[in-house]
């Protein structure tokens, strides 16, 4: 009799416990999320390689004097704009007067000379006689082109000579003044193009073979920011440097300020240069696009997956029913011991998660999950895989070639976490190029199965067994 009783009270004890169980974890209701879907659009998709590096001017030149002389006028001053070939210093010329007087007269001696020469090849008394003559005219004539010559140069030398802008822009020093001295090789100022401004960027090796002369670059400064700038690639260089074993290369760019004033050399600023660029193409967010190998592919949503979107827009949310010792619990419930858990829940030792829920040491989870006795199915269904074919792709969307067409709707991976497991828990498949860690393939009619590489994107979790690589969908 006392065996008996004590049993009772163990019975009585046991269903308290696992009633307290059920009240103190009531509270912790999952609300069920919506699969996120988005579709296929037609849009422009522009691929970019970026850089960063500070605002320089394009053109600037040292003047220098090239001549000698003395300077009795200066044309320009500090902050004067000018154009190439402008006069900046005007210098003295020499007094050659006497010099220029004095060959002049040779000069006109020398002409007299052979005239005389000419009269007398007239009147040669014989062929031999003529050739002197002749000889003497050609040596006469000679010598009238050097006097010539060499009056000229003294003219020249006299006159004033002038020193010129080699390039148009802002005269930025100017430093000779009236009755300086210049020699040749004298600096007389600087002249700056503000209107011609440069960015140079490091471009790593493997986006280098794709950067080629005159593409076309968006310029953003940082200290700018409701100005933006383009740009023309103009120069690429032959030799990179190496940094921790990996190589960069200059890349130049033109930037065209517009009518900025405000846009100033060594300010910093980042180029995104356009390698390739498409128009009117189908496209997609790269995170609806998984990748597997050289396969790509999306999955596209159920009626039921539709349906749950459906009703989150018109703003209904669905609660979870927890079950109690023997009870049942629908959508992500809580099973006690022998409890069932049919959408979602979470069995208990001989519990039943057959939709992504989380089982017991021998519960069932049936597609979507592997562990010690457990496998998990799709949350809201059965998704369906299509292959693709994809072309261009930057960090934000990709083009599709095959596979799709315009408006068809895909499932999107979202985040949802549950407070019941403590678990984060990913909704739909796996963003592009996560694939590579899945150990698991594509079992007929479920979601992926496996685990641990990549993200996991599971439906629901196992009990003793491990959790799957991505239910649902």
């Amino acid at each position: 009799m006392r065996k008996w009783w004590l049993l009772g009270i163990g019975a009585v004890l046991v269903g308290g416990a696992v009633t307290a169980y059920f009240v103190m974890n009531k509270e912790e209701q999952v609300v069920a999320a919506p699969v996120a879907t988005t579709k296929v659009f037609k849009g422009s998709i522009e691929v970019t390689v970026s850089g960063s590096g500070s605002i320089s001017l394009a053109n600037r030149e040292t003047v220098k004097a090239g001549k000698s002389g003395t300077v009795i006028e200066v044309k320009a001053k500090e902050g004067d704009t000018v154009k190439a070939g402008d006069v900046l210093v005007v210098l003295a010329g020499e007094d050659n007067a006497d010099s220029i007087k004095s060959k002049e007269v040779d000069l006109e001696k020398k002409r007299m000379e052979l005239t005389n020469l000419q009269e007398s090849y007239k009147t040669a008394a014989d062929e031999a006689e003529q050739k002197k003559i002749d000889l003497q005219m050609k040596q006469q004539k000679m010598d009238i082109e050097l006097a010539r010559s060499s009056i000229a140069e003294l003219k020249e030398k006299s006159a004033s000579s002038t020193i010129t802008a080699p390039i148009g822009g802002t005269v930025a020093t100017m430093n000779v003044a009236v009755d300086d001295e210049l020699n040749n090789t004298a600096e007389i100022g600087e002249i700056v193009d503000y209107d011609n401004m440069e960015l140079v960027v490091s471009v790593d090796e493997l986006d280098i073979p794709q950067v080629v002369l005159g593409q076309t670059a968006a310029v953003a400064v940082e200290a700018l920011e409701d100005e933006t700038f383009t740009g023309k690639v103009t120069d690429i260089a032959k030799e990179g440097t190496s940094n921790n074993g990996v190589a960069s290369f200059d890349v130049t760019i033109t930037v065209d300020k517009g009518k900025s004033t405000t846009i100033k050399a060594g300010m910093s600023a980042e180029a995104s240069i356009t390698i390739d660029k498409k128009d009117d193409a189908l496209l997609l967010p790269i995170d609806a696009v998984q990748s597997m190998g050289d396969r790509y592919m999306v999955m596209l949503p159920t009626a039921e997956q539709t349906a749950a979107a459906d009703a989150a827009t018109a703003g209904r949310r669905q609660w979870a029913g927890q079950a109690g010792t023997g009870g049942g619990a629908t959508t992500g419930g809580q099973g006690g011991v022998a409890g069932e858990a049919p959408a979602g829940g979470q069995g208990g030792a001989a519990g039943e998660a057959p939709a992504g829920g989380q089982g017991g040491t021998t519960g069932e989870a049936p597609a979507g999950q592997q562990g010690t006795g457990t496998r998990g199915t799709q949350q809201g269904g059965r998704g369906n895989m299509q292959i693709i074919e994809v072309g261009l792709h930057n960090e934000d969307y990709i083009e599709i070639i095959s596979g799709l067409g315009e408006g068809d709707s895909v499932v999107v991976p979202t985040v949802v976490t549950g407070t019941s497991s403590n678990q984060q828990q990913m909704q739909g498949g796996m963003g592009m190029g996560i694939m590579g860690g899945m150990t698991g393939g594509f079992p007929s009619g479920g979601g992926f199965q496996g685990g641990g590489g990549g993200f996991q994107r599971p439906s629901g979790t196992g009990g003793t067994g491990g959790t799957g690589g991505g239910g649902r969908n």
